[in-house]
């Protein structure tokens, strides 16, 4: 036989020995899928959502406040001061990224 046609008829066959999983989800995961969400288990959700924000925010003042205890013991007072210097650090970075694209997009502009 012609060597392309060997090809083409190859490619079919491939295809059908895949596993049914990879063509079709199971009945299972259609059924779930097409299930609108009740108002309890939204609520739960939003629940849930909300108690992560809440333990998240918790933690980084945790964190927060061991840092400024480990500076306060390593360079004594000056530790609220250190903080504020990084903080202010972060955002002059930030600003200068924003300038430094608004300044790109003028320089694409003319």
């Amino acid at each position: 036989p012609h060597p392309a046609h060997t090809r083409t008829t190859r490619a079919p066959s491939s295809q059908s020995s895949r596993p049914c999983s990879v063509v079709a989800p199971p009945l299972s995961c259609r059924a779930t899928a097409q299930l609108p969400l009740s108002y309890g288990s939204a609520a739960s959700a939003a629940a849930l959502a909300r108690q992560l924000v809440l333990e998240r925010r918790d933690l980084a003042l945790e964190i927060g406040r061991a840092l400024a205890e480990l500076l306060d013991g390593l360079i004594g007072g000056a530790a609220p001061a250190v903080l504020l210097l990084l903080h202010l650090h972060l955002h002059l970075l930030l600003l200068l990224q924003l300038l430094l694209l608004l300044l790109l997009l003028l320089l694409l502009l003319l």
